[in-house]
């Protein structure tokens, strides 16, 4: 996979296509093209979401020697569509090689993230030093209910005008940034922009 561009996918260097496409899409691309050369259709989805996080998430060779399961739990996260997957899978992991180090501790909160993110209709999340950002879809802020409570977020959030499907949530000071993004998703956070155009 180096020579053909990856780079070292199983590790904390990667560079050529995966570096330039990054983790998730590239998973993507590479189940894409696995399903259609089984002859299988691709699922149907109209945005993938991408999670952009200054965070050490991956699986380290002290955890996992073998280069083949560290690749198909890569796979793994990349294909789970739903929290209660991840949990599985993180029980998993834990029962077979002990508790997870806290790169692969991360890299499983970046697929819970990345889950509850799509299921809110956010097409992207970043994080700076003092805010979370949320981008959502057009589609996700034209929903019913998308001026909803906003949770753990509220008294936290700011709107931008000129970015109408932005929200930026203040971080809670000397929390972990991942507790905060999964305790802010699951907050619902929404958009509030009933019936606004892009």
């Amino acid at each position: 996979l180096e020579i053909r561009g990856a780079g070292n996918v199983l590790g904390r260097e990667q560079h050529g296509h995966l570096a330039a496409l990054g983790y998730a899409a590239y998973c993507e691309i590479l189940a894409e093209a696995s399903n259609e050369a089984m002859g299988q259709a691709p699922p149907s989805r109209t945005f993938v979401t991408e999670v952009d996080l200054p965070l050490d998430a991956y699986l380290p060779a002290e955890y996992l020697a073998e280069p083949g399961l560290r690749l198909d739990i890569y796979q793994r996260l990349s294909r789970a569509e739903a929290v209660p997957e991840i949990r599985a899978l993180e029980e998993e992991l834990a029962d077979r090689f002990g508790p997870p180090p806290h790169e692969a501790g991360s890299l499983l909160a970046l697929a819970r993230i990345r889950v509850m993110a799509s299921a809110a209709g956010i097409q992207r999340v970043r994080a700076t030093p003092r805010e979370m950002v949320f981008d959502f879809s057009p589609e996700a802020a034209r929903r019913p209910g998308s001026g909803g409570p906003l949770g753990a977020a509220r008294g936290r959030v700011r709107l931008n005008p000129e970015r109408p499907f932005q929200v930026r949530v203040a971080r809670v000071e000397g929390k972990p940034l991942e507790e905060d993004l999964e305790e802010t998703l699951g907050a619902q956070i929404r958009p509030g922009l009933r019936g606004a155009s892009a």
